[in-house]
């Protein structure tokens, strides 16, 4: 689980629609999903305000198998969300290789549905620097 927040807001943040994360990433296997959370956190609790999950193999819209140790560019676009995150809270990314029991395991193999036996750990590289950024995309402000 890799995790990034903005600290605290000094101002109310509104939002409606998307959000999309984009990210360049590596793997040593030739699938992996990617679960994107994006959070309200009061410094107590965080709060869920919006998700979503993409099979690597399926970033093309067409089933690609990823080439091991290859760097490749994914967007993962959450579920429409409207949501004002307050001034002292903190806006949270929360990044990781899948949600399951919530969504369906991926075996990493390019296989499409999961198989306890062939089953294999993967291990993800994700970059983040000059060359290759994380990009949040928050939908357009609220205007009143």
């Amino acid at each position: 689980l890799l995790v990034y927040s903005t600290g605290k807001l000094e101002k109310p943040v509104a939002m409606v629609g998307n959000t999309e994360l984009e990210f360049t990433f590596s793997v040593d296997r030739v699938d992996c999903d990617f679960h994107v959370h994006l959070c309200d956190s009061d410094g107590k609790a965080s709060y869920l305000v919006a998700e979503g999950i993409q099979r690597a193999k399926l970033v093309s819209g067409a089933v690609k198998l990823l080439t091991p140790g290859e760097k490749t560019r994914i967007k993962v676009k959450l579920n429409l969300a409207a949501y004002t995150f307050v001034a002292g809270h903190e806006l949270k990314i929360m990044l990781s290789c899948g949600n399951w029991p919530r969504y369906e395991r991926n075996c990493c193999t390019g296989d499409d549905h999961w198989d306890e036996k062939k089953a294999m750990e993967v291990n993800v590289t994700l970059y983040h620097d000059a060359e290759a950024p994380v990009i949040l995309r928050l939908p357009a402000p609220v205007s009143k």
